[in-house]
């Protein structure tokens, strides 16, 4: 069992130093938490999720398996049998509990974001020039973020950067603009005297 617990460890190991070294391709690289396989990791936040699915909680259940059957190998007389099934226990508890976790730091993380809703209507300044069928790129300020998107615009002329648009549509994070003149014209915009 003693090969068992650590080859467990060190497969560990290994899977959170690659996600720490950035493996991961989502957006907890901060946290060194996530790594993904593409299909392979379900936690996104469509449909129902298992963490049995998860990359995630394998990783940190051969942890716990492996470093706690290593433990109790090396620093206890604990019977054979029993350290199996106690490092079991302790691997499903922390492939569980850290699979809960991120799942529930996620689903915070994605209320407390700006959605469509909230960018519609706001003023953005112009990043890349949107030009014809070609896309742009717009910044503005939703609930206290500065948030990038991908614009289009169906007016003729170029928005070139710096100009100031308003959000008109978004769909799929993809914002649809039309410049500021457009709407209210150019005697719209407040005059200071001096």
């Amino acid at each position: 069992m003693l090969l068992v617990y650590a080859v467990s460890a060190l497969v560990a190991g290994v899977l959170v130093l690659l996600s720490l070294f950035g493996a991961e391709h989502g957006s907890d690289a901060a946290t060194g938490l996530e790594l993904h396989t593409g299909g392979a990791d379900h936690d996104s936040d469509h449909g129902f999720w298992l963490p049995f699915f998860s990359l995630r909680f394998y990783t940190y259940f051969f942890a716990g398996f492996g470093a706690t059957g290593l433990l109790l190998h090396f620093l206890t007389q604990t019977n054979p049998v029993a350290a199996a099934w106690i490092s079991g226990m302790v691997g499903l508890v922390s492939g569980l509990g850290v699979a809960i976790l991120i799942r529930i730091l996620k689903i915070t993380e994605t209320s407390g974001s700006a959605n469509d809703k909230d960018v519609l209507g706001k003023e953005a300044n112009v990043m890349v020039a949107i030009r014809g069928s070609n896309p742009g790129q717009i910044r503005c300020t939703v609930r206290g973020d500065i948030i990038d998107f991908t614009a289009f615009s169906e007016e003729l002329e170029p928005i070139e950067v710096g100009e100031t648009v308003i959000v008109v549509a978004m769909e799929d994070g993809k914002a649809q603009v039309v410049t500021h003149s457009s709407i209210f014209g150019e005697d719209a915009l407040p005059q200071r005297t001096s």
